[in-house]
């Protein structure tokens, strides 16, 4: 093992990362490093170079990409012989591997001390603020109280009885007004989707939903197999003479609306344009699942659709937008003819949510905890979204208040592919719009992009400071536009 190997980066231009890989290749030419060679671990080579791992990781992955070294997992990092190097040309990049509780395997990106590290801007979650003292408080609290140990054990007494009191108390704050026995318990609101469809559809069965939907969604209709159909939109979300149509023409099981901040337009639909829909989903009887889970984040959004139409609704919600993603705590309410079937698919699935998620969660909203965390994040965003507005004064983009992320319109002759190839090139990651569209020929010349998900303002900031003249230098070669 070469663990005395570093290069020297003294001169080096460009990102860190790429000058390590530079210098692998050149010392694997010039035989410093022969074949077979294990690289150094990336903690070592980290503290001789004094970057940071997530630096180390990704210049290996570069240097992996180049068909120089192969990493193996609990082996560590080796360069390649020149044959291997052959074979591997036509196989698909694979990341450097690790244990999975080592800092060398967690991903690259975003690293707070590394201007040449990822800044990912493609998940949509609130910029980091009180969680992580409210979390530390939170343990500290729990250690305290004598029948902490039950929460290791199946359903332990009381958990689940105050997490559904709690859960009325954050549905209240969106003026949904339920009894805690009609709250079902779900893993996140994306499990809470996940109930709800295999409930109430059929395998071959259809579902409307907005012609731009959230990603995930895609994957869930595949999964059990039903098909999606989308439904037009304008500037105050679907249109209800379309649905309408839809309901009239064809037969759909259900519809499942993200009104309130919708992903990924931003859109947040209008009373009016609530009370139309839930009038053509009742005039039809067809049931309806709401995403509620952005719901929160705006100061004033009206209520949802579900509590003009609560008999014919599934609502979902949880605090993975608002209070902490890794919580994975969900809440769901629902018309009694959907109650049994629901549960069964909760029990049968995932049998219960972690107790000690629950307690932390159900703590948290009772004692304030969460709305002090929900008052952080929306401050955060107004300062995310004054940098966007300041270091992109010239973009169009569409980001209702209380949104995480801006669907960003690309100025011709920017494709939406192109434009997500070009930033990833500068390390930066974002979200094509393709992945949103039900409909290849539909798909707009627009990317999403995530201003909470960046560790700080100021790794926004050095990001948006990439895209702005990015924006305005094309493509590079126009013939594949």
């Amino acid at each position: 093992m070469k663990d005395s190997w570093a290069p020297r980066l003294e001169n080096a231009e460009g990102p860190k990362y790429k000058a390590i890989a530079d210098a692998i290749a050149r010392d694997i030419a010039n035989a410093t490093l022969p074949e077979g060679t294990r690289l150094p671990p990336q903690r070592i080579l980290a503290w001789k170079l004094g970057v940071t791992i997530g630096t180390i990781t990704r210049a290996y992955q570069e240097a992996e990409r180049r068909e120089l070294v192969s990493g193996e997992v609990g082996r560590g990092t080796f360069v390649l012989r020149a044959d291997q190097r052959l074979s591997t040309r036509n196989a698909p990049i694979q990341a450097i591997k690790g244990d999975w509780w080592s800092q060398e395997s967690a991903p690259p990106g975003d690293d707070l001390d590394d201007i040449d590290a990822l800044v990912d801007a493609s998940v949509s979650i609130p910029p980091p603020g009180l969680q992580e003292a409210s979390l530390r408080a939170g343990f500290e609290a729990l250690s305290q109280k004598a029948n902490y140990r039950g929460l290791l054990s199946y359903r332990p007494e009381g958990v689940e009885e105050r997490a559904r009191e709690a859960a009325v108390q954050w549905f209240a704050r969106r003026d949904v007004h339920v009894d805690p026995d009609d709250v079902m318990l779900v893993a996140g609101a994306h499990f809470g989707l996940f109930a709800a469809l295999s409930s109430i559809t059929r395998q071959g069965g259809r579902i409307a939903t907005e012609r731009l939907c959230y990603s995930r969604l895609k994957n869930l209709a595949q999964m059990l197999g039903f098909a999606l159909v989308p439904i037009d939109m304008d500037d105050d979300g679907v249109k209800p003479d379309h649905l309408d149509h839809i309901l009239k023409t064809q037969s759909i099981d259900a519809v499942i609306l993200v009104p309130t901040l919708q992903n990924p337009t931003t859109i947040t639909s209008s009373m009016e344009r609530r009370v139309a829909i839930a009038g053509v989903l009742e005039r039809h009887g067809t049931p309806l699942i709401e995403d509620d889970i952005y719901g929160l984040l705006p100061e004033n959004a009206p209520p949802p659709i579900s509590t003009l139409i609560p008999d014919l609704s599934i609502l979902v919600t949880s605090i993975s937008k608002t209070v902490g993603a890794g919580f994975r705590v969900g809440y769901l309410v629902s018309g009694a003819q959907f109650r049994d079937r629901l549960r069964q698919t909760i029990r049968t699935s995932i049998l219960m949510v972690s107790p000690l998620n629950l307690e932390i969660a159900s703590e948290w909203i009772f004692d304030g905890t969460a709305e002090r965390i929900l008052l952080d994040t929306r401050s955060r965003m107004k300062e995310r979204r004054a940098i966007l507005e300041a270091e992109l004064p010239d973009a169009e983009y569409d980001m209702d208040e209380g949104a995480l992320h801006a669907w960003l319109h690309l100025p011709d002759p920017w494709r939406s592919s192109q434009f997500v190839a070009a930033a990833k090139e500068r390390d930066i990651s974002l979200t094509p719009a393709h992945a949103f569209t039900l409909d290849r020929s539909e798909t707009p010349f627009a990317v999403r992009l995530c201003v909470g998900f960046p560790r700080t303002a100021e790794r926004l900031r050095h990001g948006l400071r990439i895209l702005g003249p990015l924006l305005k230098e094309g493509p590079a070669d126009n013939s594949l536009v």
